[in-house]
């Protein structure tokens, strides 16, 4: 949605909330206030292939890093790395010092070159993906100029202040929604009294696949659950034409319209968690792995599946070496804001929510990770086929197709 478009129709839609019922219309219900205004946008074209590839790269290793921190081992899980790495992109823009250097070494390199390349690589892979970036500062604070130029020109920020209250909660909820095409809503459920800038990032992917199933080709079956269940599963089975052996899993991939994009699902070793598999991954064994995909033909059975997946990821990031950050003492924000009373920043909560829904026609899949800072095909032969059937706990994941990078990394354990 365009900036313009957005601020007016929180604009109504505060006005309507606020004479709704007996309520009497709130001083404090105001519309967030534009801080893009005199910042120009400059083209970013620092990234060439060489550092899109590296970025590629760094998403891997922090996607496959975040799955695996992120997994509780029993339930379904779906993490969004693009959507949590340019989100705390936003957040390095603006970090100093040790805070800076552990954020980079987590995130898998240079803030200043993964935002470009992070902006390169999205908009390489077409109009089945849109993503949008957004920061909100509380009033009072005063943003640094630079922070506001990086995150516009790298990542294509806009900048929104607001007072912070129940409107602004509201306000950043629609903002999502609109972006992912209501997949995502209510991710931000009341701003804390010391929370001090929201930095928000919102994906949404619509892909239809490339060969969609036909009626024939949708059997009911059986999945066996992580828990022991046998449960019913409406099964998507098709010849497909790319094959993976993989960490001692096999898998296939699928394409979607375009061929840009695709499904890759990938089946444990029988007696294995597909936990197991992610965390016996690395960025060099994922890119190699699908690059060595072998051209032949292959039987998948993929169960039609949607769910939804959120969690709070500053206890995983922590434990991946980003400490400083979240530690009030030792946090530095210092290039990103700063407060009237000089007060600084850290990382509060890291608030990350997504939706799959896997099925005949193709995928619908979306992912907002809001950060709080608080003050303080070749040709196939003719073989005889292989046969992948995703009966039992799974990974799978959303990749690009031309480069590896993973959109989306998800373990089914459960299709009820």
């Amino acid at each position: 949605m365009r900036r313009r478009d957005f601020l007016a129709a929180m604009a109504l839609a505060t006005a309507s909330l606020a004479t709704a019922g007996c309520e009497e219309p709130r001083d404090d219900a105001t519309e967030a206030a534009d801080l893009m205004a005199g910042v120009t946008r400059a083209a970013d074209d620092s990234a060439g292939p060489a550092q899109v590839a590296t970025s590629v790269g760094a998403l891997c290793g922090f996607g496959l890093a975040l799955a695996c921190a992120s997994d509780d081992g029993a339930s379904n899980l779906l993490v969004s790395p693009l959507s949590a790495q340019m989100a705390l992109t936003l957040a390095a823009n603006g970090a100093a010092g040790t805070t800076l250097s552990q954020m980079e070494e987590v995130l898998g390199g240079p803030a200043d070159a993964l935002g470009a390349s992070l902006g390169a690589l999205a908009t390489s892979v077409g109009d089945q993906l849109r993503l949008a970036n957004s920061v909100w500062v509380r009033e009072g604070y005063e943003v640094e100029r630079e922070f506001l130029q990086k995150n516009a020109d790298t990542l294509g920020a806009d900048v929104y202040q607001a007072p912070f209250d129940d409107a602004t909660v509201r306000q950043i909820n629609d903002w999502v929604s609109e972006e992912t095409d209501a997949m995502v809503t209510d991710v931000l459920d009341q701003i804390p009294v010391h929370a001090q800038l929201y930095l928000v990032n919102a994906l949404a992917l619509d892909a239809n696949w490339a060969d969609p199933y036909t009626t024939d080709q949708i059997e009911d079956g059986t999945f066996a659950a992580a828990d022991g269940s046998a449960q019913s599963a409406s099964y998507l089975r098709a010849e497909e034409g790319s094959y993976l052996e993989l960490a001692g899993a096999t898998g296939f991939v699928k394409a979607y319209e375009g061929g840009t994009l695709g499904f890759v699902g990938l089946l444990p070793a029988e007696g294995h968690d597909p936990a197991e598999l992610l965390d016996a991954l690395d960025a060099t064994a994922w890119c190699a792995g699908l690059a060595s995909a072998e051209a032949t033909r292959v039987v998948a059975s993929l169960p039609k599946f949607s769910y939804d997946w959120e969690a709070d990821l500053a206890d995983p990031l922590v434990g991946m070496g980003m400490g400083d950050a979240f530690d009030a003492e030792r946090a530095d924000f210092s290039a990103m804001a700063r407060a009237k009373d000089g007060s600084g920043l850290a990382l509060g909560r890291v608030l990350h929510k997504t939706h799959v829904d896997v099925n005949e026609r193709g995928t619908r899949a979306g992912a907002a990770t809001v950060v709080e800072m608080v003050g303080t095909s070749a040709e196939v032969d003719a073989t005889e086929p292989r046969r992948v059937t995703l009966d039992r706990p799974f990974a799978y994941a959303i990749v690009d197709l031309t480069t590896s990078a993973p959109l989306f990394f998800g373990i089914v354990r459960s299709v009820a």
